[in-house]
């Protein structure tokens, strides 16, 4: 009953942000659109976003969805929306808890694509696992990324996707953006990042964000250079639907996050603990690196898990991280009682509750 499209967002991080932008472009545009807001992104959450949208008689009136998928789940969901548009967002090893091995979420994915052959699939170039699996796929795909290098990455950075996909041998990178994203070939099979459609250059990382792309000079106060892909993706994916984008500044501008949400405004956090669970680094380095953007003189503590009683530990002045110590106690003790609990993902932003926790 969906009058127009349906997108389906998809990746590992940014898929909550990236949707939730995409459905206010197309609002801003004056269309009606269903979307699974809260990231309930799993059959049944699904499945509610409809129910919620349609009348008593159950008719949707909608000119568009914007559905977020798990990516597990794309095997319930495709079958039965058969999405027009796919936005892809990235790949990283963050999912190993539910999923076992990168190459597993790429076979689902590829899979799932292949059952819509007319779905066109919108798809960060900067990441070389994702832009082979929308090349590899045959699927027509439309790709996003930023062209130019931005700023430093950390020579201590987790890397996914070294190898290529295709070939399997090492990747050569001319400059990373953050983790796996940046300019890469392979020598010997010839796999190279795509070119990009839509480009973001001229990119500004400070107070606020701003970029180029295509005629529009766009500028948003966010925090955190990933949020430049979100944006980035949004606009992607509303350029491809058909629309010029002449009104995508204006959503942006309502879409102030500037100051993250605070429940006592006069409370400034020491330190921070990031605690990841899946000991990949690429979502905990991001968390810390935006934090350490909001508060620029707190202290971040990060601790990853190996096994049940090891634990790695991080500490160091943000946005990069200096120093690995083995510790064999718990995250609670190695924290100690004072210290701020982070379990936020990227695009998320930082609420800080009375007790002094981040959440």
């Amino acid at each position: 009953q969906v009058r127009k499209a349906i997108f389906a967002t998809c990746g590992t991080n940014g898929k909550t942000t990236t949707n939730n932008m995409l459905c206010a472009a197309l609002e801003a545009e004056g269309q009606k659109v269903i979307c699974n807001h809260t990231g309930s992104n799993m059959l049944n959450g699904v499945v509610a976003a409809f129910v919620l949208a349609s009348k008593w008689n159950g008719k949707i009136d909608a000119d568009y969805a914007c559905i977020e998928a798990d990516e597990a789940s794309t095997r319930h969901i495709f079958p039965r929306i058969k999405p027009d548009y796919m936005l892809l967002t990235n790949l990283f090893r963050d999912q190993l808890d539910r999923y076992g091995e990168i190459d597993i979420t790429m076979n689902i994915l590829e899979e799932m694509i292949r059952t819509v052959p007319k779905m066109q699939v919108i798809v960060n170039a900067d990441d070389a696992l994702s832009a082979y699996l929308a090349m590899d796929s045959g699927n027509p795909y439309i790709t996003y990324g930023i062209s130019k290098p931005v700023q430093k990455s950390a020579a201590n950075e987790i890397r996914e996707g070294r190898f290529c996909k295709k070939c399997g041998a090492r990747l050569e990178y001319s400059f990373y953006h953050y983790s796996q994203l940046g300019d890469y070939k392979c020598p010997s099979c010839g796999f190279a990042r795509p070119e990009i459609k839509y480009d973001a250059h001229d990119v500004k990382v400070g107070d606020q964000l701003s970029f180029q792309v295509e005629d529009k000079h766009l500028t948003a106060n966010y925090k955190g250079f990933y949020n430049v892909y979100n944006i980035l993706a949004a606009y992607a994916g509303l350029r491809t639907a058909g629309f010029s984008g002449e009104h995508f500044q204006i959503f942006v501008d309502r879409r102030d996050t500037k100051t993250p949400i605070v429940a006592n405004p006069g409370f400034t956090p020491d330190s921070f603990l990031c605690r990841d669970f899946n000991n990949t680094g690429s979502t905990a380095g991001t968390i810390l690196s935006c934090l350490g953007s909001i508060f620029e003189n707190s202290e971040t503590l990060y601790i990853g898990r190996i096994n049940r009683s090891e634990h790695t530990m991080i500490k160091g002045s943000l946005p990069l991280v200096n120093e690995v110590v083995p510790r064999k106690r718990t995250a609670s003790k190695a924290a100690g009682p004072l210290v701020p609990f982070c379990m936020v993902s990227p695009g998320t932003r930082p609420r800080i509750a009375s007790s002094g926790l981040v959440i």
